[in-house]
């Protein structure tokens, strides 16, 4: 099986539909075809700073999109599942504990992985972070090594 080269929106939005599974996806009622995945999407795409998800072709690109569509979606799907306490289908029942036990440690691996990427240039400039590297100095620091030869002389 060959790894995907490209994505389109759909495309993207059926393996995200995929990883969460048939039992989430009942639960919130999300298909593909009713966009649901497509906040998720576009939230990734500015995290990745690029706004045509044609232009994911690489092989790195695309490991990128993934990681922070995937991430994006478990957010999205922990949000929506907040108002959901005891579910019952097919004769089963989870409880909303459950759920988030599973989705936290989804999350918790996902961050992990996305530590590795910086933030973009847009998300760094748009916030205005930066970072200075100085030296402070406090004219009464007694530990501060400093010129005492004004005190010359005095007892």
């Amino acid at each position: 099986m060959a790894i995907p080269t490209g994505y389109t929106q759909t495309t993207l939005a059926t393996f995200l539909h995929g990883e969460l599974g048939t039992t989430l996806t009942g639960m919130l009622g999300w298909s593909v075809a009713a966009l649901d995945y497509d906040e998720p999407i576009y939230d990734a795409m500015f995290f990745c700073d690029e706004t045509d998800i044609e232009e994911y072709t690489t092989v790195a690109e695309l490991t990128k999109l993934r990681l922070f569509a995937r991430l994006y979606t478990w957010k999205k799907a922990k949000g929506q599942l907040t108002i959901k306490y005891a579910l019952s289908e097919q004769g089963k029942s989870i409880h909303r504990e459950q759920i988030f036990e599973h989705i936290d440690n989804v999350l918790k691996d996902l961050l992990a992985d996305a530590s590795h990427y910086p933030l973009p240039d847009s998300v760094v400039a748009e916030q205005g972070a930066a970072v200075t590297i100085g030296q402070l100095v406090f004219p009464d620091d007694p530990w501060d090594p400093h010129d005492d030869s004004e005190y010359a002389g005095l007892p």
